[in-house]
């Protein structure tokens, strides 16, 4: 019998017996769900929220940046408020500014805005074919391959469960949900569109054209629910041999409160109604509250200069 406290042996110098000594720690109380109760109590979570604060508004920011072949062709910016509870819906506008370029590639955004409201939960118990297919409701089992990990920061433990859609020919949204392991709010949700589509615009023609469509959701819950903190998203399409993308985030500003009236509706041409409204120049001056990027800076600064804000 040979005995050793070595970690590296040659398989000459081992004998037929090898005893190991072992050394024992003791762990923090560790409890790890299965992934269907993480759901079910997520889910459950957002129900109680939903129903007390489903009328809740906050006002938000949204600025959005259009390129052909990656070349920049508009860049708009807006103030809306709406229903901020576990997803933005209800938009309505408070004012904006754009600019479009007019060209033969140029294409009116009638309804990115509506990317910006990113569907995760339903009340429903079964979602119809009709309707887009969202991570959280109670046939999620019958609609989604799930899995689950969990991770720490140090500070807490959360739950990182990922919803693939059991269907791949179904217009759904898919992707990552970020649960808090202690109270299971939503943390973040991230992932992207299948089956979807955007009526491209060429003067007064439309047609629907499929498009990639991803995004990023982050929550916050200073007022005890997961509210929208801000929204993150990329789309991308091709129509008459060119690329166009688009980009987008928008930011919740709580503290700020303005007036809005009417709700926007899913076709609505944003760029036509800041038109209608107007160019509130002061408005601007006292609400630059997002820093830009490099290129979103020279860009603003060359519209400005030629005073092309709200011109097609």
């Amino acid at each position: 019998m040979l005995r050793v406290s070595l970690s590296h042996l040659r398989a000459v110098d081992i004998g037929q017996e090898v005893l190991l000594s072992s050394e024992g720690e003791m762990l923090g109380e560790v409890v790890v769900l299965g992934t269907d109760l993480v759901i079910q109590n997520t889910l459950q979570r957002m129900k109680e929220e939903y129903k007390k604060h489903r009328k809740t508004k906050s006002n938000y920011f949204y600025r959005q940046v259009g390129y052909t072949d990656r070349q920049c062709h508009s860049f708009l910016e807006s103030f809306f408020t709406a229903r901020s509870a576990t997803q933005v819906s209800d938009m309505s506008l408070v004012t904006g500014r754009y600019l479009s370029v007019a060209s033969m590639r140029t294409i009116s955004p009638a309804n990115f805005f509506t990317f910006a409201q990113v569907p995760v939960f339903s009340n429903q118990k079964h979602i119809s074919s009709k309707e887009q297919l969202v991570p959280l409701h109670q046939g999620y089992a019958r609609d989604y391959l799930t899995e689950m990990r969990v991770f720490g920061d140090g500070e807490r433990r959360v739950y990182v469960i990922k919803f693939v859609p059991r269907n791949s020919d179904v217009r759904a949204i898919e992707g990552c949900l970020y649960v808090d392991a202690e109270t299971f709010q939503l943390l973040k949700f991230e992932g992207r569109s299948t089956k979807e589509w955007v009526t491209h615009l060429k003067g007064k023609m439309g047609v629907v054209l499929p498009i990639t469509y991803s995004f990023v959701v982050n929550y916050q819950h200073e007022n005890s629910f997961a509210e929208v903190s801000s929204v993150h998203f990329r789309t991308s399409y091709t129509a008459d041999g060119h690329k166009f993308e688009t980009t987008g985030m928008m930011f919740n500003v709580a503290d700020r409160y303005f007036t809005s009236r009417g709700t926007l509706r899913f076709h609505d041409n944003l760029m036509d109604i800041i038109s209608r409204n107007g160019l509130d120049g002061d408005f601007w001056k006292q609400n630059e509250i997002v820093k830009r990027t490099p290129i979103e800076e020279e860009a603003l600064e060359i519209f400005e200069r030629d005073n092309l804000f709200g011109v097609f």
